[in-house]
């Protein structure tokens, strides 16, 4: 239950993030930002479920 609150805040400080790379700057950077937010929070939770 730790493991999913702490990748549920997790999440939420990547969108913020991802949200203020969409305002000011290249896309790309967004989309690499996104696909390594993905890449933790997926591995937060399989770390989890095997702990």
């Amino acid at each position: 239950m730790l493991y999913l609150l702490s990748s549920v805040l997790v999440y939420s400080l990547i969108m913020g993030v991802q949200n203020v790379y969409h305002k000011g700057a290249k896309f790309k950077v967004a989309a690499a930002a996104d696909f390594s937010g993905v890449l933790l929070i997926s591995m937060m939770l399989v770390s989890g479920f095997f702990r």
